[in-house]
């Protein structure tokens, strides 16, 4: 019997988890601490976030492309096309709403190399919460420097929950937990991404890797996935084609303290329509003492 399920990726949805990163801190290796930004940068960095902000509300898209990193225009237009959706028109249809930050403290901005972090504390709103009392979390704004000028780039929400511990570092103004990798610029812009062409297939990755580091490229590079002893699901950008399509996979065990016993299995799911019943194109559940550190095949898909 061929697998079956139904692709949930809406433009909605995804573009709000895209845009939106909701993160917990944890025990992340340390990080190697950007420098502290100066006042002046702070001013620049929130002219650029109020000019995103504006383009948002406004739905001006040149306001927008002026605002916003290039990278993360490339990232947000091929979501929207591999979803066989409008682009940019899609992208003004979620009902998520730009916060202000004039309702939030600034904890602190860290710069290094083309890339700064600005972390704010408070309710920021967004807009979905309705009528539930909006929580108190962290809000991390994302630039990259491009030609010598700060772009906006993303937002992220770290939530904490009710951490007695966090809380009272906040309270007593410690913030040293800001030196996780979670609030930390990376210090690298990342590379711009390829246009993608609007799919026959609209496809999403499934992935279980307990005790496995795995890379998934698919179709040369249009697609390209990483996850670490850790479960997920993605929609494949660029989507799959009519006929051949490949699939390449790297591969390598890493420590897990899951008591689950290790597994690695990966599928991919198609449908010619977001919401109607897909099938599994791709299937591929090693034995986990005999996994191999690459794997590569070509897949028809009619």
């Amino acid at each position: 019997m061929v697998a079956t399920t139904t692709l949930i990726m809406k433009a909605r949805s995804t573009l709000i988890c895209f845009l939106l990163c909701c993160l917990l801190p944890g025990n992340s290796p340390a990080a190697d601490p950007a420098n502290k930004a100066s006042p002046e940068l702070q001013t620049t960095l929130e002219t650029a976030y109020h000019a995103w902000r504006q383009a948002m509300i406004t739905k001006d898209y040149n306001a927008l492309q002026s605002a916003s990193a290039v990278y993360r225009q490339m990232e947000t237009r091929n979501r929207i096309i591999s979803q066989r959706l409008r682009y940019p028109e899609a992208l003004f249809e979620i009902p998520v709403q730009a916060p202000s930050l004039s309702q939030l403290t600034l904890l602190n901005i860290f710069a290094k190399g083309d890339t700064a972090n600005a972390i704010y504390y408070g309710k920021a709103d967004f807009g979905l919460a309705g009528n539930q009392e909006v929580s108190d979390n962290f809000i991390v704004l994302k630039y990259i420097r491009e030609s010598g000028l700060w772009k906006f780039d993303n937002l992220r929400i770290i939530k904490f929950g009710n951490d007695p511990d966090l809380l009272l570092k906040i309270r007593n103004a410690d913030f040293s937990f800001l030196q996780d990798p979670a609030f930390q610029p990376t210090g690298v812009a990342p590379l711009v991404a390829k246009p993608v062409k609007a799919p026959a297939y609209l496809a999403e990755l499934w992935i279980a890797a307990n005790g496995f580091d795995v890379t998934v490229n698919i179709n040369n590079g249009n697609h390209k996935s990483r996850l670490i002893n850790d479960d997920g699901r993605d929609l494949i950008i660029g989507g799959l084609m009519k006929g051949q399509n490949t699939i390449s996979l790297l591969i390598s065990p890493v420590a897990t303290k899951s008591t689950l016993p290790k597994r690695l299995e990966i599928g991919i799911y198609a449908a010619e329509d977001a919401g109607k019943p897909a099938k599994r194109v791709f299937h591929y559940s090693p034995d986990p003492a005999k996994v191999p550190p690459s794997y590569s095949v070509s897949i028809t898909v009619r």
